[in-house]
């Protein structure tokens, strides 16, 4: 994984030290906000490999600060929230959220759930295009119709081919 910035985001400076201090332990570089409006600017300035989001923040609640990220990336977003209504959990995860955490909570629980998170994330298959295109496009291999086209006309094949 060459991206280990993880964006840690909580108003309560308690939670940020314990778990910034666990991620380090961990290999992983801590970036901390403690209210919305800093989440949205640390997570284009360091473009995080994932975001630990409290919901319940000055400002910019995580909610929204979630609807950003996911209108932008796909970047991974752990929800850790006192918010522990069956309700919260599933708008949260409605919102986007990759899991959703309740305090009190383990730290080393944590861990491993942004361990899983981005093991996932890393292994996730992109869907390639459809067609492949070379010689600044006098050449496309069309793997949904089947077919290859030269310079804009179709170059007939054999089935096997």
């Amino acid at each position: 994984m060459a991206n280990k910035t993880i964006l840690v985001v909580d108003d309560e400076p308690k939670i940020t030290e314990v778990v910034k201090s666990y991620l380090e332990k961990g290999g992983y570089r801590a970036v901390c906000a403690c209210d919305g409006r800093e989440a949205l600017a640390l997570f284009e300035r360091f473009r995080p490999a994932l975001v630990v989001l409290d919901l319940m923040l000055p400002g910019l609640p995580g909610e929204q600060v979630c609807r950003e990220i996911r209108a932008k990336s796909r970047t991974p977003v752990i929800m850790l929230t006192a918010k522990a209504a069956e309700e919260d959990a599933l708008a949260g995860l409605g919102l986007g959220a990759d899991d959703y955490v309740t305090k009190p909570f383990s730290p080393r629980l944590l861990i491993a759930k942004i361990q899983t998170v981005l093991r996932r994330a890393a292994n996730e298959v992109v869907p390639l295009s459809d067609e492949l295109v070379f010689d600044g496009g006098r050449l496309v291999v069309d793997s949904a119709r089947h077919e290859v086209r030269k310079d804009g006309s179709r170059v007939p094949l054999t089935p096997n081919e």
